[in-house]
């Protein structure tokens, strides 16, 4: 019958650390199993596990903040999930070959873990093993044919990865945002991937897909496909070219690829192009823009920005947008370094999160044909003050302005209906904004934490101010409620803190709680 160790009790207080030596646990006489008893001990420096162990349980030493170094005993058969996950200043552990199984989360966050001997027996890395750590290095050895998705997931320092003859699966993004990461080989007996003409990357070798690549990554001429982030968050070569024979790049291929800055497609690729020495992928039958760079030119002819084109690009700062191109798509420019950016006429659609987080674009001009601002679309866009809506818009959606800090005022024009949820959320600057009579609708939260918004007045065709909708606005003086309102609902005003004054018309015939919680002003 296995014994646990299940209680803090007096176990722990018979540890005393010492710097120079292994402090060896004390279990009980014929405990078999650690359970998570240690979560988050301050005590615990160097320390041996005591034979006849044979389970470190789950999350058995999570968050240990002064752990440095752990050897295991030959006894341990396997090692929980989550066992050492945030131990952050873990150095040295020793592994025994009896176990088989790297489990997920088992090393998250041991940013101070830069080296692991892995023994012969592993034959899995699970999901998010080693996710944000310290690891400089790592060998796997011939015995693993697994790694799970995302196991060496953000590995910042990571440099070099070998894969051995053994492995027969590798899961989604399992070495994304290894930006460091510089030099990828394949044994030449592995049946399942290789680095052909020593590329620098994985390649699944039955569809010649690319799967992972970093910055030294040069692409062969028999790779048909680059598969979904091969780049994604690594450092990319300065120089992208794309071959003859590459038919398919997956989503998100060159996404959040900062560095690059030169692309160029073969001529004699049948798919995609690189027309007028552009500096961009162009899907040629689409005249859609897939992917460009800080050194992008749009040419004549392209009629839409893909999804994710430009996304974190961080050092475009000015692009301009010919005339032909009729929609920006999702994330377009996202977390971009754009300043200034040139909207033609001719554009009628702009997608969700185009232009999120883009904190050093100044102002921006919407052509005619836009008739929504989708959903996020300039949230977080913190130096954003000049903006100019057509009459063509109806509709401003959720979160479309959220945290866009700068912005001091806005004209809603007459053509708009609905304002969403959240959508000028802790826009801390405004201080005035119009609401014209076609509003029919303020979703909730609208106006959240505008704490610099002095005065407000609510449309007569509004029949219920929602939820929040005007909550910690602290510097709202003046509010007019027309009679066409029937409902003011929970948290509407709360916060409201110079709030001296609100006429509630006879119309309303229900208030919500909390309406007006935190209006300390009201009756003086």
């Amino acid at each position: 019958m296995t014994r646990c160790i299940y209680m803090k009790t007096c176990l722990m207080d018979t540890i005393k650390p010492n710097e120079n030596q292994l402090t060896i646990l004390p279990l009980p006489e014929g405990a078999t199993e650690i359970k998570g008893i240690f979560y988050g001990r301050a005590d615990l420096k160097r320390v041996q596990i005591p034979d006849g162990v044979v389970r470190i349980g789950d999350d058995a030493f999570m968050e240990c903040p002064d752990l440095e170094e752990i050897h295991i005993p030959n006894s341990v058969k396997e090692i929980g999930e989550g066992a050492f996950f945030h131990c952050r200043k873990l150095k040295t552990i020793i592994i025994p070959p009896s176990v088989t199984e790297i489990k997920p989360s088992t090393f998250v966050g041991c940013y101070e873990l830069k080296h692991i001997d892995l023994p012969g027996s592993i034959t899995k890395i699970g999901r998010g093993a080693f996710l944000a750590s310290g690891l400089e290095e790592i060998h796997l050895p011939d015995s693993v044919t697994e790694i799970e998705n995302n196991a060496f997931d953000t590995c910042f320092a990571l440099k070099e990865i070998h894969i051995p003859a053994s492995v027969t699966e590798i899961g989604d993004f399992a070495f994304v945002f290894c930006p460091e990461l510089e030099h990828i080989t394949v044994s030449p007996t592995n049946e399942r991937y290789d680095s052909r003409s020593d590329c620098n990357a994985i390649i699944e070798t039955q569809t010649s897909t690319l799967i992972v690549g970093c910055k030294n990554t040069t692409v062969p001429d028999s790779v048909t496909k680059l598969g979904a982030c091969p780049f994604y968050g690594n450092s990319t070569p300065k120089e992208i070219f794309i071959p003859d024979h590459l038919t398919e790049i997956g989503g998100n291929a060159f996404d959040s690829c900062p560095g690059i800055e030169s692309i160029r497609v073969s001529p004699s690729n049948k798919r995609y192009d690189s027309r007028s020495d552009c500096n961009a992928i162009i899907e040629t039958q689409t005249h859609t823009l897939l992917y460009g760079c800080k050194n992008t030119i749009i040419p004549a002819g392209v009629t839409r920005i893909g999804d994710c084109a430009f996304r974190e690009c961080s050092e475009l700062t000015e692009i301009r947008i010919p005339d032909g191109v009729a929609q920006i798509g999702s994330l377009a420019f996202s977390q971009s370094g754009l300043k200034r950016i040139h909207i033609p006429d001719s554009v009628t659609e702009i997608g969700d999160w185009a232009f999120e987080g883009c904190t050093a674009l100044e102002e921006i001009h919407l052509p005619d044909g836009i008739t929504e601002i989708e959903e996020l679309t300039f949230r977080g866009c913190s130096a954003l003050k000049k903006v100019h809506l057509p009459d063509s818009v109806t509709k401003i959606g959720n979160g479309a302005f959220d945290e866009c800090s700068a912005l001091k005022e806005i004209h809603l024009p007459d053509s708009i209906t609905k304002i969403e949820d959240f959508a000028f959320h802790c826009c801390h600057g405004l201080e005035k904004i119009y609401l014209p009579d076609s509003v029919t609708e303020i979703g909730e939260y609208a106006f959240d934490f505008c704490n610099a918004l002095k005065e407000i007045r609510i449309p007569d065709s509004v029949t219920k101010i929602a939820c929040g909708v005007f909550r910690r606005c602290s510097a709202l003086i003046e509010v007019y409620i027309p009679d066409s309102v029937t409902e003011i609902e929970s948290w509407a005003f709360d916060g409201c803190s110079a709030l001296k004054k609100i006429p509630i018309p006879k119309s309303v015939t229900k208030i919500g709680d909390f309406a007006f919680k935190g209006c300390s002003a009201l009756g003086r």
